[in-house]
C-alpha cells in the first residue's frame, strides 16, 4: 500500500486544483485570454490602408482597445475619425464604426469628443472599419 501513497497524494492534489478553478467562475479560456490590443482609430485604420492582407492576420477577429474622437453618433453607432485630414475638416470620410455599444452609452457623448471602447475587428467596406460586442472600459 505504501507504494500507492504519493500516487494518492498527487491525484488528490490535481483534484482540488481543478475544483478550485471550477469554483472561481473563470475558465481556463478566460484565465489565458490575450488582453485587448490598444490602438487608436486612425493607427488601426493606417495599418488597413498599408498593408490588408497584414492587417486582417493581426487584428480581423481579435479584440482591441480602439481609441479616437467621435466624428458621429447614429443609428446605434459610434462613428470614429480615422484619418487626420477628415479630423482637421471636420468630415467623417473615413471611420471606425463601434457597434452594438449600449444605449446610455450611445446618449452621453458627442461630436468631436475624445471616446474608447473594447471591440471585436468585424470586417472593412467601402472606406469603414466595422467594430462589433463593443463595451466601454471600465477605468
Amino acid at each position: 500500500m505504501k507504494h500507492y501513497q504519493p500516487t494518492f497524494v498527487l491525484l488528490f492534489a490535481l483534484l482540488l486544483g481543478f475544483i478550485a478553478t471550477a469554483c472561481s467562475g473563470n475558465s481556463v479560456s478566460e484565465q489565458t485570454a490575450e488582453p485587448p490590443i490598444r490602438i487608436s482609430a486612425i493607427e488601426l485604420y493606417a495599418q488597413r490602408e498599408a498593408n490588408s492582407e497584414r492587417y486582417d492576420a493581426l487584428f480581423k477577429g481579435k479584440t482591441v482597445h480602439i481609441s479616437g474622437v467621435i466624428c458621429e453618433i447614429e443609428s446605434g453607432e459610434i462613428r470614429l475619425y480615422a484619418d487626420e485630414d477628415s479630423q482637421s475638416f471636420g468630415v467623417c470620410f473615413f471611420d471606425v464604426r463601434l457597434d452594438d455599444l449600449p444605449t446610455d452609452v450611445l446618449a452621453a457623448p458627442s461630436v468631436g469628443d475624445p471616446f474608447q471602447a473594447i471591440c471585436e475587428v468585424d470586417e472593412y467596406i467601402l472606406g469603414s472599419i466595422f467594430l462589433k460586442d463593443c463595451s466601454v472600459p471600465s477605468e
